[in-house]
């Protein structure tokens, strides 16, 4: 395939009920200089069938398949392998995006020099027919661009509540942020996207956000998968702990609460994730790693100021660190069984 401007690429595992909604807002799309690569992780449903016949009909999607199932991370490393675009997109196989979201993204792109653009997404949740039930904006804290490490961490930090920065999607990445062989984590199953973003980040001069990217995430498909425990997870989580830790000693001025606060928030995610545990084993190295990491002067320090996160929920278990940290399992088990509940309650009395 010739050049593009744009490589858009997506990979998928059993997505035949969501991928003519996304082929749909692709070939909407406004802006035409771009190819799709599509990458099939071994799927076992009609998947690969169908995007074949789309690859017949459209001559801008791009089909390849792995050897064997090997997760999304090895997926998009294929795409990256594969792609021929000036700038990378990534799009979840289940997820859409509007008629303009390229075209928007390219324009800021190609005015600003920007090594990466941002926008916030939208969320949305279909019924069985496939109309949209429910939807949701998220905006990003801070609007503009961002020019220099001090800049950008800065501007990390502010969104690090807003779930924009731990993902790929609704972004476009210019090819130079990526031309030193960065790629995703291959053995970490979850949290990966949140290492590469940092990865990345630390290495771009220029991010510009603005308010809405157009992309727009499908949540009708969540189900207990992103709640499994997971024996990596601690790996994970000193990952990022080390890049985020490694990226303020570059940086001279920062918000140190934030910097803090941010260090609490992937903590709780190793705590939510020991609280998952189920086999008797896994549970005993959970906690072992856990209180380990509670007991560090580091993280008592992280500890030590007054905040509160958008999430309730993450409020409530940061306090308990902070002030009942031997009872923070006996917490979460009872959110793990009230919040479900207060969550039907609402849905039945709204």
């Amino acid at each position: 395939m010739s050049e593009k401007k744009i490589s858009v690429i997506i990979p998928f595992y059993n997505a035949s009920k969501d991928l003519p909604r996304l082929m749909e807002s692709l070939i909407a799309q406004k802006f035409k200089d771009f190819e799709a690569v599509f990458v099939n992780d071994c799927s076992t449903d009609s998947s690969f069938e169908l995007m074949r016949s789309y690859a017949e009909r459209f001559d801008f999607v791009r089909l390849v398949s792995l050897e064997r199932n090997s997760g999304v991370s090895a997926a998009r490393n294929k795409g990256l392998d594969c792609a021929v675009g000036d700038y990378i997109v990534f799009i979840d196989a289940d997820d859409r995006v509007t008629a303009d979201f390229l075209s928007n993204l390219y324009a800021n792109i190609s005015e600003t020099k920007a090594d990466m653009v941002v926008g916030g997404y939208g969320i949305e949740v279909f019924d069985q027919a496939g109309n949209v039930v429910y939807s949701r904006a998220l905006r990003p804290s801070v609007y503009g661009r961002f020019e220099g490490g001090e800049a950008i961490f800065k501007a990390f930090l502010e969104m690090s509540e807003d779930s924009i920065m731990n993902s790929p999607c609704c972004k476009i990445l210019s090819r130079r942020l990526l031309s030193g062989g960065a790629r995703f984590r291959e053995g970490i199953h979850l949290g990966e996207d949140a290492i590469f973003m940092i990865e990345i980040l630390m290495h771009a001069g220029l991010i510009v956000v603005m308010e809405d990217s157009g992309y727009r995430v499908n949540r009708s498909n969540t189900g207990t998968l992103s709640y499994r425990y997971r024996k990596n997870y601690y790996e994970k989580y000193s990952i990022q702990k080390a890049l985020v830790l490694e990226w303020s000693k570059r940086v001279e001025n920062y918000d140190l609460i934030r910097f803090k606060k941010y260090i609490v928030s992937i903590f709780l995610g190793l705590v939510q994730n020991a609280s998952r545990a189920g086999s008797a084993a896994d549970k005993r190295l959970g906690r072992k790693l856990v209180f380990e990491e509670l007991a560090s002067p580091f993280m008592r320090d992280c500890l030590k100021p007054n905040f509160k996160y958008k999430n309730p929920i993450y409020t409530g278990e940061y306090l308990v660190l902070k002030y009942f940290p031997r009872a923070i399992f006996a917490y979460m088990r009872s959110v793990a069984v009230f919040f479900p509940l207060l969550r039907r309650m609402v849905r039945i009395f709204r």
